[in-house]
């Protein structure tokens, strides 16, 4: 009988380190208020995967066709937990993000839109050259670190721009 689970093999994949994942999260700075305090969230929930789940961390690069599944968290820029303040649900593609975002009050978006228009420019101008943080739980893939930089691209892609893997270093459950 074979085994239907999922693979989430990266290009070039070598085995990682939760301390090396700490040092890279600790040494992105993108000089907003949000993503220091994100980053830190980001740095417990690494660590938490890492007594959950020891030293199964990977790096290398992402394929294309694992990319538009990843599933993000509940996304808002409150601190609040109301519905009307989330832009998107937990669990929502990166394929969808942007369409949620886009089907809100811009004014209540408009932090976000310019951060993700940032990084898009970014992004054609330099590639997408800074890991991403994902984790496989329960088989899907799931985000951990880069939410802006995935909603980013996924928008560029969508108005035809070519994919080329990106950086990433992946907390995997199965392995």
């Amino acid at each position: 009988m074979l085994d239907n689970k999922p693979i989430f093999t990266l290009i070039d994949e070598q085995k990682a380190s939760l301390e090396e994942v700490v040092n890279n999260l600790l040494a992105q700075k993108f000089g907003t208020q949000w993503a220091e305090k994100t980053n830190q969230l980001a740095i417990n929930y690494a660590i938490h995967l890492g007594s959950v789940y020891g030293e199964n961390w990977y790096k290398g690069y992402l394929p294309e066709k694992l990319f538009s599944n990843i599933l993000l968290p509940k996304h808002g820029h409150s601190d609040k937990e109301e519905d009307d303040k989330v832009f998107f649900k937990l669990d929502t593609p990166v394929k969808e993000a942007m369409n949620h975002l886009k089907e809100i009050d811009s004014e209540r978006t408009k932090e976000c839109l310019e951060l993700i228009n940032y990084l898009k420019k970014e992004i054609k101008e330099k590639g997408f050259n800074s890991n991403i943080v994902l984790v496989v739980i329960n088989g899907t893939l799931k985000h951990v670190d880069g939410l802006h930089r995935m909603i980013a691209l996924s928008s560029l892609i969508a108005e035809g721009y070519q994919y080329k893997p990106i950086p990433v270093l992946l907390c995997d459950s199965t392995k």
